[in-house]
C-alpha cells in the first residue's frame, strides 16, 4: 500500500451508498477503492431504495429519508462513517442529510451529477460531459470506475479463448450496455449499424472480413447480445462476405461464429 503522508490510527470508515444497480455501485467501489490504496479503510456497502409516495418526489425533497427507506434497504443509522460516497438518485436524500445526522463529522462525495445544489455536499465528481460547475465541483473523463493497472494485467493473464493475433483483422472490441430508463436498447443498435458501415466504407468500400470482441455488461448481455446479432446479421446480408465473429459469453469474454 502507497502512502500519502498523512495515515489515520484507524481505518477510515467508508460507506458506499447506491441502489445497488451493478453501474452505478461500481462507481462508488473504484472511489473506495482508490482511497484505499492511499490509506487503510473500512468499508461497507449500503444499498437502499426508496418506497412510494416518497420516490415519486424529486431526491432533493424527500422528508425524513430514513423512515422513507422500503423494508428490503440497508438501515442508514450511526454509527456514521467518516466518508460517505454516494451515486445514483436513491443515495441523494442521504448524502444530502448524513452531515447534519453526524453533527458534521462525515465527509460526503456524491458522484455524477446529482441534479441538486453541489453545496448540499462536501464534493461532487460529475462526469465532465454533464458541464456542472461549482467550487466544490470536479468534473472528470467519463466516471469512477475500478479499471487498475494490475486488474487489466491480471485480466490480461486470464484471457485465453484464443490467440487473438491469429485472427483476421480487423478486429473491433466494443462493450456494449443496454436498456436504462432513459434510453432503449434500439437506439443504441442504430448506433452499432452506423459505425461497422462507417468503418468498412472507410477501409474497403464496404464491411470488412474480420472479429468483434464483445465483453457484455453481466446484467445487460443476453437482450443486448441477440440484438447485436440481428443488426450484424442484417449488416452482413452481402455476397461474397464472409460473417463476422461475435463473442456472446458474460463476464468472461469469448468468441464464437456468428451465422448470417
Amino acid at each position: 500500500m502507497r502512502s500519502a503522508g498523512y495515515q489515520p490510527a484507524e481505518p477510515l470508515n467508508v460507506w458506499i451508498v447506491t441502489d445497488g444497480r451493478a453501474g452505478i455501485e461500481a462507481q462508488a467501489l473504484g472511489l473506495a477503492e482508490a482511497i484505499a490504496r492511499r490509506a487503510p479503510i473500512s468499508l461497507t456497502t449500503k444499498r437502499v431504495r426508496v418506497r412510494s409516495p416518497y420516490s415519486w418526489l424529486p431526491a432533493g425533497f424527500v422528508p425524513a429519508p430514513r423512515n422513507a427507506l422500503t423494508i428490503d434497504s440497508d438501515p442508514i443509522q450511526p454509527p456514521w462513517p467518516d466518508i460517505f460516497i454516494g451515486c445514483g438518485r436513491a443515495s441523494i436524500p442521504f448524502a444530502m442529510s448524513v452531515r447534519d445526522w453526524s453533527n458534521g463529522k462525515t465527509f460526503v462525495v456524491q458522484l455524477q451529477d446529482p441534479r441538486v445544489n453541489p453545496r448540499e455536499f462536501d464534493v461532487v465528481i460529475p462526469p465532465m460531459h454533464d458541464g456542472l460547475e461549482g467550487q466544490n465541483v470536479l468534473p472528470i473523463v467519463g466516471a469512477c470506475n475500478r479499471i487498475t493497472a494490475e486488474r487489466l494485467e491480471h485480466a490480461v493473464s486470464a484471457y485465453k479463448p484464443a490467440n487473438l493475433e491469429d485472427l483476421p483483422s480487423p478486429r473491433f472490441a466494443i462493450l456494449i450496455g443496454g436498456k436504462s430508463k432513459r434510453q432503449g436498447c434500439f437506439g443504441g443498435t442504430r448506433a452499432l449499424h452506423f459505425r461497422f458501415t462507417c468503418c468498412g466504407s472507410a477501409r474497403n468500400g464496404g464491411l470488412a472480413d474480420g472479429y468483434i470482441v464483445t465483453p457484455h455488461q453481466p446484467r445487460r448481455a443476453h437482450p443486448v447480445s441477440h440484438m447485436a446479432r440481428a443488426a450484424l446479421r442484417v449488416l452482413l446480408r452481402r455476397p461474397r462476405r464472409k460473417p463476422l465473429s461475435i463473442s456472446s459469453a458474460s463476464p468472461t469474454v469469448s468468441l464464437s461464429r456468428l451465422i448470417a
